[in-house]
């Protein structure tokens, strides 16, 4: 449970002219596909299940770190 006097944190509105003049932020890490399957039921050793369906979908430490600093404005993000 969240402390009664926690709040939800509150990213400030950076305007473009010093998002600009903000370092880059350089991030070195990794990057993958996620194949994700939707199963009706869950396999147990010896059972071979079916899938209907499934999503590729990006991942990845790295891949989500610099998602993330681009999202709340941190200036020019750059993955290595």
């Amino acid at each position: 449970a969240l402390h009664p006097r926690s709040r939800p944190l509150r990213m400030p509105d950076i305007a473009p002219e010093t998002r600009a003049a903000r370092p880059a932020i350089v991030v070195l890490g990794s990057a993958a596909m996620d194949l994700v399957l939707q199963c009706d039921v869950l396999p147990r050793p010896g059972l071979t299940v079916l899938a209907p369906g499934y999503q590729l979908l990006p991942g990845g430490k790295g891949a989500n770190q610099a998602c993330a600093a681009a999202k709340v404005g941190s200036g020019r993000v750059e993955f290595v």
